[in-house]
This record gives C-alpha cells, structure tokens and sequence, in this order.
C-alpha cells in the first residue's frame, strides 16, 4: 500500500487547536514545508515527529494520520523503525 496524497486529519487537530503551521514545524523542529508534506499525506512521518506531534497535539497518532502513513509504527509500544530496531535510536 502506498501513500494516499491526501489530506490527513493532522491538519484538522492543528487547525481546533489554533496552531500555525510555524508553530508546528518549530515544535516538529523542522520546517513549515515538511509540515504541509505531512498533512498532505506525501510523506511517511518520522519517530521523532510522532513524538512531538503526540505531545504537541495530545492526541494517539492513529488519529493524526491513516494507517497507511503509519506503515512502520510499531502498536506494541516502540516506535517505527524500517530496521525493526526502536526508531528513537535510530533516528538520533
């Protein structure tokens, strides 16, 4: 299954919540194109992403994204990973 291009429900959590996309992608610590590329489903979302989001918007991210996009989330309590390994060390 490949990506959906199309709009996630993450723009629509950020939107209730009055954030900028500014304020996302300093949050996310990346920038407000790559915020647009998320919400727009062309990009898979990193660990790191997930994490921030997560906190940020305070919700799980399975209501943020569809499960297509969260093809390497791991439901048992690590974060995705291509590896298998837990993403938070892979990622830093």
């Amino acid at each position: 299954m490949g990506l959906p291009f199309r709009r996630q429900p993450l723009g629509n959590h950020i939107g209730a919540r009055e954030f900028t996309h500014k304020q996302v992608a300093r949050a996310l610590g990346c920038s407000v194109p790559r915020v647009n590329v998320l919400i727009s489903g062309r990009s898979y979302p990193t660990a790191h992403e997930i994490d921030a989001l997560e906190r940020l918007i305070e919700l799980p991210v399975q209501t943020m994204f569809e499960p297509a996009l969260l093809k390497y989330f791991n439901v048992n309590g690590s974060r995705f990973s291509r590896s298998g390994r837990d993403a938070r060390a892979v990622e830093q």
